[in-house]
């Protein structure tokens, strides 16, 4: 019902060619604040789940060579996954520098023979190239040779790569991750949003005494975490973005006096804002339909990288334009999607017949 609901206010916002999120902004202050307060997080709730998944399948026999595929958070800033996989005990293996640079398969080769390898960023191996393709053919048979290996892989690769190569028949059945609900998000937020441990860090409703992350049993609580469940798809890296999006110093909209910074200092309080959704329009541009999928697939580019992978020759204009949308940032001179954009996209490119895969 909610991705037909997303769908019919898309083509309505579409004749008018608007793709806003409809919220109120804090101030540059503030924000800068929050960035002081709040990093992201590692997704704790999903490394669990990840501990308990490896260690049931590698105490299985299995065949040299079986890979054992895992659908990594999307937009995971605190890259859960490859801190997992460095602290595992076995052989990680991180991508190369360059994603057309020449590898030495040999070496590899020999480093990998009779371990337990973890490759954790699939996605960032190969461009969307007959050549890019043949290294990950190659990478495969290297794991071929190994005891066995995990292989992490964000979902819009896997599906690319399992129509153009068949990667699904090598590592069928690929593990995906427990959507978070509504009750979990809240007790994960809970106990991420606790950033001093002597004073207790308060959110309130806008509007409301309701402190958010406490009063648990009341409705509009528990409704404000199901809403943040079902648009953030329950994922934690995506809902965490969702969420310190809402998030306002109380000082900004008048709601007590005296010195903004002196007042947080104070009582660490917060004011939590309405959840808005974005959407991705009926009427967004193909070639940058094209360029966010590309995006999604690689888990971000450089400008320049991203227009020579492109399909079409979409001019100057594109880099621009993903800088000036809602739905890109560019961080070090790299372009990633924002992760609170991530479900609009991806329902969004769905929509328009791109491979998405599960998650």
């Amino acid at each position: 019902m909610q991705a037909l609901v997303a769908k019919l206010k898309a083509m309505f916002l579409a004749r008018n060619n608007t793709d806003v999120i409809a919220n109120e902004r804090a101030s540059l202050e503030s924000l800068q604040r929050l960035d002081e307060m709040i990093q992201e997080p590692e997704c704790e709730p999903q490394v669990g789940e990840l501990d308990e998944a490896a260690e049931q399948w590698l105490a299985r026999p299995a065949a040299r060579g079986t890979v054992l595929a895992v659908i990594t958070p999307p937009c995971d800033q605190s890259d859960s996954f490859l801190n997992w996989a460095r602290g595992s005990g076995h052989l990680c293996i991180a991508p190369p520098v360059s994603r057309s640079g020449p590898v030495d398969w040999a070496r590899l080769k020999t480093s990998t023979s009779d371990k337990i390898v973890i490759v954790p960023q699939l996605e960032q191996w190969f461009l969307r190239s007959a050549e890019g393709l043949d290294r990950i053919r190659k990478l495969m048979a290297v794991l071929g040779s190994a005891r066995h290996a995990i292989v992490g892989c964000n979902s819009f690769a896997w599906a690319y790569l399992a129509k153009a190569i068949r990667i699904d028949l090598i590592a069928p059945g690929p593990f995906t991750f427990k959507p978070m609900d509504g009750e979990r998000l809240a007790t994960w937020l809970a106990q991420v949003s606790q950033s001093d441990p002597v004073t207790e860090t308060t959110f309130r409703l806008i509007g409301s005494e309701t402190a958010l992350l406490r009063d648990r049993t009341n409705p509009g609580v528990q409704k404000f975490f199901a809403t943040l469940a079902g648009r953030s798809l329950g994922i934690p890296s995506v809902a965490w973005h969702m969420w310190r999006e809402t998030l306002r110093i109380d000082g900004a909209y008048g709601m007590t006096t005296g010195s903004q910074g002196a007042h947080s200092q104070q009582r660490a309080n917060y004011w939590v804002a309405s959840l808005e959704e974005l959407i991705l329009p009926g009427t967004y541009p193909r070639e940058l339909l094209f360029a966010l999928h590309t995006l999604c697939l690689h888990g971000g580019m450089r400008g320049a990288d991203l227009a020579d992978n492109m399909p079409e020759t979409p001019g100057a204009a594109l880099i621009p334009a993903l800088r000036g949308s809602q739905f890109v940032q560019e961080v070090e001179g790299i372009l990633r999607i924002r992760p609170e954009a991530y479900p609009a996209i991806r329902n969004g490119l769905r929509s328009s017949g791109f491979p998405i895969g599960a998650i």
